[in-house]
């Protein structure tokens, strides 16, 4: 059974909005239980729910139509919306903060 749709039906957080880590291992988006119990993971997970408004500039980013000029600085230091801004277009590494 995947993680995140467990999660979002026993608690309403939208899989979009989490950050699910086990132990300090962050979980990938498609990690499923399975693969925990062969991976021999202990199921004591953590629950990070991000901005709703996460997921969009993600998404925004990956397709370009937001650049990470526009984002605020705290925004520009952010790592995964560098990573994914820089993955649509090196041009935007520029525009990193810190």
């Amino acid at each position: 059974k995947d993680v995140k749709l467990a999660v979002q039906t026993a608690l309403g957080v939208p899989r979009l909005e989490q950050r699910l880590l086990a132990g300090l291992k962050i979980l990938p988006d498609e990690q499923t239980l399975m693969d925990l119990v062969e991976e021999a993971i202990a199921l004591d997970f953590s629950l990070i729910r991000v901005d709703p408004q996460r997921p969009g500039m993600l998404e925004g980013l990956a397709g370009g139509w937001l650049i990470l000029e526009d984002l605020s600085e705290e925004l520009r230091s952010d790592r995964e919306l560098v990573l994914t801004a820089v993955r649509a277009g090196g041009w935007c590494l520029e525009f990193a903060s810190g």
